[in-house]
């Protein structure tokens, strides 16, 4: 192996590529999870580590430069330590289900909604589909589903990421506006 292929291979150049299929691209407030599937791909031979599944949502709510994105926030995310190798040409599928849940987009919020998260009533009626649904109109957000493998000895680990749009019951998103449906 030269120095260049090396320097190649720190990068991810020719290595793992991730593809998402199956994420929904809408998704009701009171979801009890979101699923999918990390299509993996290579041109040389690689080991991936673990998975980082993450929905994060793009703050564009503060104060800041125009369209710019004041802050990235978690709203859920977890690790899959699931180990496996690729083949140049060869294609992998992994299924993969992340819970969410109200909090999740509470614990963002400021203020008073921000404050429910940690009320153990809130926590023991689980969704807050109504909540949710308020943060959704007050924010101005955008929100993605990502998908991170941590690949054995590369620096640069190769990532996927989709927009997806939360809609409160009878909701639906078409073309960036959003329409009810059989309210």
């Amino acid at each position: 192996m030269g120095l260049f292929d090396g320097v190649k291979k720190k990068l991810n150049i020719g290595g793992v590529k991730i593809a998402l299929k199956d994420v929904p691209v809408n998704i009701a407030f009171n979801a009890p999870n979101v699923e999918g599937k990390a299509e993996f791909t290579s041109k040389s031979e690689q080991k991936v580590n673990s998975l980082t599944i993450r929905l994060y949502m793009q703050d564009f709510s503060e104060p800041g430069a125009a369209n710019e994105p004041s802050n990235n926030r978690d709203i859920a995310s977890t690790e899959i330590n699931q180990s496996f190798e690729i083949k140049p040409g060869e294609s992998k599928s992994i299924p993969f289900k992340l819970a969410i849940s109200a909090s999740g987009f509470l614990k963002e919020a400021k203020g008073a909604l921000g404050k429910l998260a940690d009320n153990p009533v809130v926590n023991v009626l689980g969704k807050m589909g109504d909540a949710a649904q308020i943060l959704q109109h007050n924010h101005k957000a955008e929100y993605y589903l990502e998908v991170t493998a941590n690949v054995e000895g590369v620096a640069l680990n190769p990532s996927a990421r989709t927009q997806v749009n939360f809609n409160a019951p009878g909701e639906h998103t078409i073309g960036g506006g959003k329409i009810g449906v059989g309210l």
